[in-house]
């Protein structure tokens, strides 16, 4: 037995294993028609992102009885489905679990802010059909709808359905800059299944985490100074100390790693030019003479414009969402020559 939380209300439901049960829970969950109806676009949503106990077999084929487009991935049917879905969701989300996951997600995001890293594992079996943005939530990663809310999990999803097509496999190779307590490495690890996953920090105390996971790998040492064989990557993410200069030297000697076709990405780039926020990674790390200016960061992606306008280097594109740049490197494997 599941049951659905209503305020002071609860509903409780036993298997769902047809359109029919599922109808009859809904004529009884006590929410508001403007809500409850039309059911058949509600279950969407409540079968495969609200309370996973329901889910199942029966579930999942209820989905693609009801979602168009069989060819695209599950999860962007859903998403992609209507807005009339998406903003009853919200509705429901609010209503019956105080907008939260209902599932195993990590309690907080996890990072470690000067303090010895939390490796943390999250019971995944309610997970059903998971998202990156689900597998971001439930091992505490920022990268999905936690702490800042970051939501670049979206982006990279499309990158990932990119690089699968382009390479014609699953066997996918990331590399992330700045492993804290592991989270998105294993989050990575467990949407990639088949990939080989590269975390790099400085500390020694990351190396403790992420034991047991068979496809993730910690290196500890300052990715400036460490010797990896260039085109290995197929993509690599800056999530490290969001500093200017780090920024700019971390590219510099790290885009060499990225496969042609791969892409290189910077996270948190908001943080360019906080002097605050400079002075705190200072405060709680003890490093010293941090500059953290944003014409750094702006030269360098002006540096980065003039090689993609000039076809003559590895640099194929550049994107920018909020707070997240994306590099594509193109052509046969050679050096950025703005540097």
């Amino acid at each position: 037995m599941s049951g659905l939380e209503d305020g002071a209300n609860r509903c409780t439901v036993g298997d769902i294993g047809s359109v029919a049960d599922f109808e009859g829970v809904m004529a009884h969950s006590r929410l508001p028609d403007s809500i409850v109806e039309p059911c058949s676009r509600l279950g969407v949503y409540l079968f495969a992102e609200g309370n996973r106990e329901w889910a199942g077999v029966s579930a999942l084929r209820w989905l693609e009885l009801r979602l168009p487009t069989r060819s695209m991935p599950l999860q962007d049917r859903l998403w992609g489905y209507d807005m009339g879905i998406k903003n009853s969701i919200r509705q429901i989300c609010d209503r019956c679990w105080g907008g939260k996951k209902p599932y195993a997600a990590a309690p907080e995001r996890l990072w470690w802010g000067g303090t010895p890293p939390k490796d943390y594992d999250p019971d995944l079996s309610r997970l059903v059909a998971p998202s990156l943005e689900d597998l971001a939530d439930a091992f505490g990663s920022d990268k999905g709808t936690l702490g800042a809310g970051h939501r670049y999990t979206g982006v990279y999803t499309r990158l990932i359905r990119n690089l699968k097509t382009l390479r014609s496999s699953d066997a996918l190779s990331v590399c992330e800059i700045g492993v804290a307590c592991g989270a998105s490495l294993k989050m990575w690890s467990q949407y990639l299944p088949e990939a080989k996953v590269v975390g790099i920090d400085v500390r020694e105390d990351c190396a403790s985490v992420c034991r047991g996971w068979e496809n993730i790998e910690i290196r500890i040492g300052d990715p400036r100074q460490l010797e990896i064989a260039a085109n290995r990557f197929d993509m690599i993410v800056d999530d490290a100390s969001h500093i200017s200069e780090d920024i700019r030297e971390n590219f510099n000697h790290c885009f060499d790693w990225l496969r042609p076709g791969g892409y290189y990405v910077v996270e948190d780039t908001g943080c360019v030019g906080d002097q605050d926020y400079a002075q705190s990674l200072m405060d709680r790390f003890g490093r010293t003479k941090l500059r953290n200016e944003r014409s750094t960061f702006t030269e360098m992606i002006d540096t980065i414009m003039l090689a993609i306008d000039s076809r003559s280097g590895a640099i194929g594109s550049l994107s920018y969402y909020p707070n997240m740049l994306v590099i594509e490197k193109r052509g046969e494997a050679e050096s950025f020559g703005g540097r």
